[in-house]
């Protein structure tokens, strides 16, 4: 379950800070608001969100949920939730889980769903998707946008779609929501976002001496 977690929280990650597309454009009042909430997230030089993350399978019964933090800064991240820890330094990748007591060591790689970079978190501007605003309301004061993307080839996803929540005033992104084939859904909310901190590169390296129990694997090639 934590690893699926880890996998998916990563997924709404990768949505951060690609800012190009495919030359197939579908919903204009989308790609506007995309194109916008990318160039400034861009602005920023580090990024901090507390984030909640739900897992629910209504056929199946199931339902987990946690709280977490994530730190971003250039092509480095750090993610801490729960069950462990994610470093980045934008070469290689540290995946701590805590209650198996191991390190997994592994490179990035922007076209594994199962590693996808923190980094591009905010631009929401995957290749390989179509995407339509779908409304756009007011919560709690906020001017709302929701935003569909759907894999143009759904038959390589193991997902069906990612329904996304902007704020249109601020340029933030406020949720994301992924339905899988197998019928479990996550939802994520950014429940904090603050920018512009002075974040020590330190932090996105795993320093093996606070972890002396810790099995290593190192799984690069």
């Amino acid at each position: 379950m934590r690893k699926i977690f880890v996998t998916n929280f990563l997924l709404l990650l990768f949505f951060v800070a690609s800012a190009q597309i495919d030359t197939v454009i579908h919903d204009p009042k989308a790609k506007e608001i995309l194109d916008k909430l990318s160039k400034k997230t861009k602005t920023y030089k580090s990024i901090k969100v507390k984030f909640s993350y739900t897992l629910e399978n209504k056929q199946k019964g199931v339902t987990d949920s946690y709280n977490g933090v994530a730190f971003l800064k250039g092509n480095q991240y750090k993610v801490e939730f729960p069950a462990g820890e994610i470093f980045c330094n934008g070469k290689t990748i540290w995946t701590l889980m805590k209650e198996q007591k191991e390190v997994n060591i592994s490179t990035p790689n922007p076209n594994d769903e199962s590693i996808l970079n923190p980094v591009r978190l905010f631009s929401i501007h995957e290749k390989g998707f179509k995407y339509k605003l779908l409304s756009e309301t007011t919560e709690n004061g906020k001017q709302i946008a929701e935003i569909d993307l759907i894999p143009e080839k759904p038959k390589t996803k193991k997902f069906v779609r990612s329904r996304i929540k902007v704020d249109k005033v601020n340029l933030r992104l406020l949720s994301i929501t992924t339905s899988y084939k197998n019928g479990n859904v996550y939802v994520i909310k950014i429940s904090e976002f603050s920018t512009d901190a002075n974040l020590s590169d330190d932090i996105f390296v795993f320093d093996a001496k606070k972890y002396p129990n810790f099995e290593v694997i190192d799984g690069r090639e």
